[in-house]
């Protein structure tokens, strides 16, 4: 990177030139995409992290910036549209956004059982696991909360019930 790069990226950083579609758009390289990248961030726009090299950082940063679902709506590929619904409802612990994934396009592990799962997991609320259609998958969550949550009782849903109690034993210190 050259001098001048490099001058006018701690300008664009420091926030102290006006960033607009207009003033990206005069510019080329990796200098577009970095202020592509923070407009995208300042307007809360996805769609403009569209043509971007790294658009899981770029859509992770205005989901790291908002709360707002129609931000995941307005991405166009299905596979960091469900990403971003994915991110979304971890962030916000609500399983009910993970019904906006389309599973049709479940790609990279992004689909509406892997959505609830994940809040499942982060609230150890069992209740959620009922919502996954994957037998093997809803059973790996019933497992996972009981032996967080010391649970022998939900171990009869999980796919090794034996196994689920000797884990949970294992927890408290105790032999199985």
């Amino acid at each position: 990177m050259n001098r001048v790069t490099v001058i006018l990226l701690l300008i664009l950083f420091s926030g102290c030139l006006e960033v607009s579609l207009e003033s990206c758009s005069g510019l080329s390289g990796s200098l577009r995409k970095v202020c592509l990248e923070r407009l995208a961030y300042r307007s809360f726009n996805a769609s403009l992290c569209e043509g971007l090299r790294n658009r899981v950082g770029c859509y992770n940063d205005i989901i790291q910036a908002t709360d707002t679902v129609r931000t995941c709506r307005e991405i166009t590929d299905g596979k960091f549209r469900n990403f971003c619904f994915t991110r979304l409802a971890e962030k916000k612990l609500d399983y009910s956004i993970c019904t906006e994934i389309d599973n049709e396009t479940e790609d990279y592990g992004w689909s509406r059982d892997s959505c609830y799962s994940i809040v499942a997991s982060l609230t150890t609320d069992y209740q959620i696991c009922g919502y996954i259609l994957g037998i093997n998958e809803r059973k790996n969550c019933y497992h996972e909360i009981a032996v967080e949550t010391l649970n022998v009782s939900l171990c009869n849903n999980s796919k090794w019930s034996s196994i689920c109690i000797c884990d949970i034993l294992r927890k408290r210190g105790e032999a199985c």
